[in-house]
């Protein structure tokens, strides 16, 4: 899944929180491209943003690449240090970079918890 694990919740594709079915966040939400079955998904949007961490630091602060895609291509890209959010547009793209920070950092947490200190 491109955010890490798979995700519940409330759909943000505008101002009204709408709760999709399972099988639509499971199929459109969670790997992107859901104009192509999702009746909600805005108008001239792009497909999908996806995220890669480029740094880190002790200190929460992240530096994360993401890529908004269009028809399997970029359309534009950029670099953010996390939590600064400036260069997303909207609060559905803020959730997904959250979702994503979240994720990463609990896979940092979990590794570190089985791997023997050396």
């Amino acid at each position: 899944m491109p955010l890490g694990d798979t995700c519940t919740g409330v759909c943000r594709a505008d101002e009204n929180d709408y709760h999709p079915a399972d099988e639509i966040l499971r199929e459109y939400c969670n790997r992107g491209y859901g104009r192509f079955g999702c009746s909600r998904f805005p108008a001239g949007a792009d497909d999908a943003l996806r995220f890669s961490v480029e740094s880190s630091a002790d200190s929460g602060m992240v530096r994360i690449q993401y890529v908004y895609e269009r028809e399997y291509g970029p359309t534009r890209h950029g670099r953010l240090d996390y939590p600064n959010v400036d260069g997303l547009e909207g609060r559905a793209a803020q959730a997904q970079l959250r979702i994503f920070v979240n994720e990463y950092f609990g896979r940092i947490r979990r590794r570190a918890e089985v791997e023997p200190e050396g």
